[in-house]
């Protein structure tokens, strides 16, 4: 049954942070928040593809109308019934498994705590869920849920964080991880930079209004920190007690320069783009030295 708890999506794109963010706020006592449960590789049992698997009616439903080119269309009924009955009992069903916060048993189900009372729910949601599966966009249009749409303002950076995880083959670690360089095609990142540019801007323009936050990676991690984690808390409803930093690591601590092994054929790339800012020059004046 549907009670007053709030409700929040965390709206975002790959390494912008956004996992540490979602673990820093379950870990306040009255939010539970959940991870990529609309992601189709997700094994976690608070996911959507573990509530479509759990029952035979549901696997048999979602074999037949989940396929991704048929998810998109919001013509779909049969997935929308599927989704919606997914979000009541993410949302509201006391038995539902809480949100993995161990990497090393976020596969088991996690047992929720009632020590304190529930007062937001939320989950995190990529750019790539809310295409695939036509609902939620509707849902979150016309439902009273907080939008935390989480960016990135270097998309440079943001592309490299993402090639140098896949070449390490680790997106999250809690430990030191191994330094790793990659060479990129220029062209592609010029046009990626703009495809993640176009996204961004859309999403902004698509959910703006009073229930829309932005903030940023280089905010929530940066000098201002205190004040946009605050922010982000009163946006959701919650005093700033109780909340504590996961032990994710950061995986990238060289300057751009020296993971991109192209990086001065990266540079003149994106000479006279918008992106050339991401790549300034040095004190010496000599270009991408950062």
């Amino acid at each position: 049954m549907e009670d007053d708890t709030g409700r929040f999506v965390v709206l975002t794109s790959g390494r912008t942070g956004s996992t540490f963010v979602r673990l820093w706020l379950d870990s306040h006592p009255s939010i539970r928040s959940h991870g990529e449960v609309f992601l189709r590789a997700y094994g976690a049992m608070d996911g959507f593809m573990h509530y479509c698997r759990s029952s035979p009616a549901r696997r048999i439903v979602f074999a037949v109308a989940g396929h991704r080119r048929l998810s998109r269309r919001s013509w779909n009924l049969p997935l929308r019934t599927l989704t919606r009955g997914f979000l009541r009992r993410l949302l509201y069903d006391p038995e539902h498994s809480a949100p993995w916060t161990d990497m090393e048993t976020w596969n088991d189900y996690q047992p929720r705590s009632h020590d304190a009372p529930e007062e937001t729910v939320g989950f995190k949601l990529g750019y790539s869920h809310l295409r695939d599966f036509s609902y939620i966009g509707t849902w979150l249009e016309r439902e009273s849920v907080g939008i935390v749409h989480l960016v990135r303002e270097d998309p440079l950076a943001q592309l490299v964080s993402r090639r140098t995880a896949m070449a390490r083959g680790v997106f999250h670690s809690t430990g030191r991880v191994d330094r790793v360089t990659v060479e990129l095609d220029p062209d592609q990142v010029l046009s990626t930079l703009r495809r993640m540019t176009v996204a961004r801007a859309s999403m902004s323009h698509r959910f703006s209004g009073p229930r829309f936050l932005e903030i940023s990676y280089e905010g929530f991690f940066g000098e201002s920190s205190d004040s946009v984690r605050s922010e982000l808390l009163g946006f959701l409803g919650v005093s700033r007690n109780g909340v504590t930093p996961p032990s994710l690591r950061r995986m990238n601590r060289a300057p751009l320069r020296e993971m991109v092994e192209n990086w001065e054929e990266l540079v003149e790339a994106l000479s006279g783009t918008q992106f050339e800012r991401y790549t300034p020059p040095s004190k010496e004046g000599r270009p991408g030295t950062r």
